[in-house]
Formats: C-alpha cells, structure tokens, sequence
C-alpha cells in the first residue's frame, strides 16, 4: 500500500497547550487542545488509521506533563473523522487497541453500508507495521531515545514488534461528548445523505476523574429532520453541523 501520497501532507492537525487566565492557576494547570479533518476517502481506512496514530503521537509528545509517572494535561481533541461511531477507527479511539490486519482498508471509516461493502474489493490491512516504528511506534508515540548499553534490549523490542506489529494502541482514555450509540444524531448532509462523522473527545483520568467535566454541548440535529435539505444554503454556510461543548477544569491546588 502506498500511504505516502496521501499521509505526507500538513493537514493532519492543529495542536496546541492552554492555560487558564487566572491568578489561581499554574504550569500544572495546562490542558491540551487538538483539532483534526481525516481524509475524506472511504476506500482509504489505511491512511485514515495512519493520520490517527500519528496524530495521537503528537498529542502524546505535547500533552504528556511527567514522563517518569506517565501522566498527561487533559486533552480535547475534535474535528471531521470522516468516520461512523461504530466504525472500527471511532472504536479505536474509545477503547485504546485495534487489530487492523483483520479489516480491509474499506472497512476502517464504516462509510460505505456493509451491504456494498462486501461486495466491493478492497486491500486488506497489512500484517506488519502500519508505520515504521522508527518514525511512530505501535503505541501511537514517537520513539524514545535510549543509551547505547541499552542496545540488546532495543533489538529484542523490535523483533517483539514486528511479531505484533498489526496491533494499535493508544492510552488516552477518550470519552466522547456525544452518545455514539445514537444513530439518529448527524452531523452532515451531503447529497440527501446524512451521518454522524464529527466529534469531540476528551480524556478522564484515573487518579482525578473530576479534572475535566462536561458541562453542556449544542445537540445535534436528527436524521428524520434532514428530509429535502441540500446543504451548504443561506442558513448554514458549511456541509457540516456545528458541534460545541463546555467543560470545567478543576484547578490544581498552590503548594504552599
């Protein structure tokens, strides 16, 4: 599979750490934006995985705040998937692993009914590394530099890799805003046919659950509310529906 032509491209996605404008907070306080538009194309679930784990491989570098105790800043992260909720890529997302050499390359983003889908051609999933690992590991992070006495133990990690290198995972513990097992709730209408392909998500942490809340979101419209709408109109200026959400981020406390 070529993924050069599609993945080396800057439009993966913005990034970029917060702070709260008050005197009561600190560098411990930072949170971390990201906003991302996957590539449209249904039959490319391929690139679409690629841009995903090297998204999350940035996200990783920036957000992280103790590499040591493995913690991060919260992270928001939104934007056109290109994908349905209950496709394998969103599911990915949620639940932190993926075996992507069991997918052909079609199946990633669930675009395309299943109906079509298994009556159309489509590449399967390679069983070896998506990535290089040398560029992003399987762990969806950038490689870590290690000494050279640490040499032997590097070689056998590669070789451990390449054994499962089909497997993705991430350990962001993402949430979504919305309820992804709503299939009424679209986010665009092209063409009289609607989906849900945006979203926002964002991280809960074990050690302090309550970091960052949910506060409110926009609702989002209904499938039976799409009948004869042609969008981009007068109304809505965009293919795609506004998503919003409001959080609270519960401060950490001053050491005295």
């Amino acid at each position: 599979m070529n993924l050069s032509i599609y993945f080396f491209r800057d439009n993966c996605g913005l990034i970029a750490l917060f702070q709260p404008l008050t005197p009561n907070s600190t560098s411990n306080d930072l949170f971390c934006v990201a906003t991302t538009h996957l590539l449209f194309s249904p039959k490319r679930g391929d690139i679409k995985l690629a841009q995903i784990q090297y998204f999350l491989a940035e996200i990783d570098q920036l957000s992280i705040k103790n590499p040591t105790l493995n913690s991060y800043y919260p992270i928001i992260i939104c934007g056109d998937f290109n994908a349905q909720p209950q496709s394998p890529l969103s599911k990915f997302l949620i639940n932190g692993h993926i075996k992507y050499d069991t997918y052909r390359s079609i199946e990633i983003s669930g675009q395309i009914p299943q109906s079509i889908v298994n009556n159309r051609f489509s590449l399967q999933l390679p069983s070896n590394e998506l990535l290089p690992s040398s560029f992003v590991t399987s762990d969806c992070c950038f490689p870590k530099t290690i000494s050279t006495d640490a040499k032997d133990q590097l070689i056998f990690q590669t070789y451990m890799n390449q054994q499962s290198s089909a497997i993705l995972r991430h350990n962001k513990k993402f949430n979504s805003v919305y309820d992804l097992n709503d299939s009424s709730e679209v986010t665009t209408c092209i063409d009289n046919e609607s989906n849900l392909v945006d979203y926002i998500f964002y991280t809960k942490q074990d050690n302090d659950r309550h970091r960052l809340n949910l506060l409110s979101r926009y609702d989002l419209y209904k499938e039976n509310q799409m009948l004869n709408l042609h969008l981009p109109n007068r109304q809505f200026a965009s293919d795609h529906f506004l998503l919003a959400a409001k959080f609270a981020l519960k401060l950490k406390k001053k050491k005295k």
